[in-house]
């Protein structure tokens, strides 16, 4: 069954209007980006003819349709193809393989659904290796006249896995591991996969027989929505400059830190080039975090509130970026800066949080939840009312970090805190256990896990 078109946002706890707010343009903006949506206004069928994209494909003129989809999204873009060829005669010409990061409830019926990931972590795994082989060797199997839609969502990076020969599996969890944990730029995480992977950066269109009509839907989990960074781009070609890329690795600190296997074949290829690949392939963009974002700034209109044009894409260092929000809201409580209440700011983005410390003595969380606490830490000291002011963040596909819930919500709340609760809050920053804390204390946020991915959503709403 297809699940309802509304994708709700949830939170922990006691709920005053203003929080209520949040959660409604977080939904409305959630809504907006559904990946089955999305992907339904892009796939349309007909007795004869096969709309994808704007492109037409007769039905005299396709063999089998085979779906390729990879992702958190892949589920539910898979969902919407055999949805709209329902009813068809195009129907009986679909199969194909849908990779996910979950266990669904559902059979897709002509299409193989195989679950990349059984762990929380957004990593490698052989699972996924199993997966992306017997992707590959359907796909050679396609003729001329066949046509393969693929289905490109974030998380295609952990869960399309062919490393290279001479690096392990375990050499690429590894790998991952230590980029996160540095803090590392998405770019740069996908950059260093594809340098270490046969199918990222275009490379799976190598394994499609010359002739083969390929077309491709993706929905962004990135900033600048380039398709070769895309799940590492798996249709979207890279050249891999092997040297440029280890001297990155080096400048960010991380060098030292990766199995020898993976410096020793960097290195190895210092000298080599990459070519694009024979095949070609039709690449459309479907969905993007600002379409998600533009939506709740629509509703936020509707209800009230002044909502700067533009929401704004952030990347980079978490603390800065949330210290700048408390700034904002002390400026627009206290100066009226740059506008004055009731205000809602929507910001998206995708920032990094370095985590530090012994392994042993951390907690649990994710950027999401951490970010919220660091702004309540921050409000407090700025003597921002809490009445007043709520803040929120959400990661959009339903995750945040290793833990159960998509982010966490602070302030809008009356009720006095405890005396000790900058200390709770300073000590549960230092030992990253965001999650612990509002287990405690109420404001964890849930949404559909997976329903999209379009990185996170952060929502400052002044009354």
């Amino acid at each position: 069954m297809v699940a309802r078109n509304s994708l709700q946002v949830t939170a922990d706890g006691p709920l005053t209007p203003a929080r209520q707010t949040c959660l409604d343009v977080l939904s409305h903006s959630l809504t907006a980006v559904d990946a089955f949506t999305l992907t339904s206004k892009q796939v349309s069928a007909t007795e004869g003819a096969l709309v994808i994209g704007g492109q037409y494909f007769a039905l005299d003129q396709v063999g089998k349709i085979y779906v390729a989809a990879m992702g958190k999204c892949s589920y539910r873009q898979s969902q919407a193809v055999t949805a709209a060829v329902m009813g068809t005669p195009f129907a009986d010409k679909v199969t194909g393989m849908a990779i996910t990061a979950k266990d669904e409830p559902e059979s897709l019926g002509p299409i193989k659904v195989v679950v990349g990931r059984h762990q929380p972590e957004n990593v490698p795994s052989l699972a996924a290796v199993d997966a992306t082989r017997q992707l590959i060797q359907q796909l050679a199997q396609l003729q001329p006249n066949d046509l393969v839609v693929f289905l490109i969502s974030g998380g295609a990076s952990a869960l399309l896995v062919l490393p290279e020969e001479g690096v392990s599996l375990q050499d690429m969890i590894e790998t991952t591991r230590q980029l996160h944990l540095s803090g590392c730029s998405i770019q740069l995480v996908n950059q260093t996969r594809t340098l270490l992977s046969q199918v990222k950066g275009g490379g799976l269109l190598n394994f499609l027989p010359t002739g083969v009509q390929a077309t491709a839907l993706l929905i962004s989990d990135v900033v600048g929505d380039e398709v070769a960074t895309i799940g590492s781009g798996p249709t979207g070609w890279r050249p891999r400059d092997y040297e440029a890329g280890w001297q990155e690795l080096q400048r960010a600190g991380v060098g030292a830190n990766l199995p020898s296997d993976v410096v020793g074949f960097l290195q190895a290829r210092a000298r080599h080039s990459s070519l694009p690949p024979g095949q070609k392939v039709r690449n459309l963009l479907v969905g993007n975090s600002l379409q998600g974002l533009r939506h709740g700034e629509a509703y936020a209109r509707q209800l009230g509130y002044q909502v700067l044009d533009g929401a704004d894409l952030w990347e980079g260092d978490g603390f800065h970026f949330t210290q700048f929000i408390a700034q904002l809201a002390r400026n627009v409580l206290q100066r009226s800066l740059p506008v004055s209440p009731p205000v809602c700011f929507l910001f998206g983005g995708e920032t990094t949080l370095q985590v530090q410390g012994d392994p042993a003595a951390l907690g649990k969380g994710g950027r999401n939840q951490h970010m919220a606490l660091l702004f309540a830490k921050f409000a407090e000291e700025y003597g921002l009312d809490p009445e007043r002011v709520v803040f929120a963040s959400l990661g959009t596909d339903g995750e945040d970090g290793a833990t159960d819930v998509a982010g966490a919500m602070v302030g809008g709340t009356s009720e006095p805190s405890p005396g000790s609760w900058p200390e709770l809050a300073a000590a549960s920053l230092r030992r990253f256990d965001s999650y612990g804390f509002f287990q405690k204390n109420g404001g964890h946020l849930r949404c559909p896990v997976h329903a999209t991915n379009v990185m996170d959503f952060r929502i400052l709403l002044i009354t």
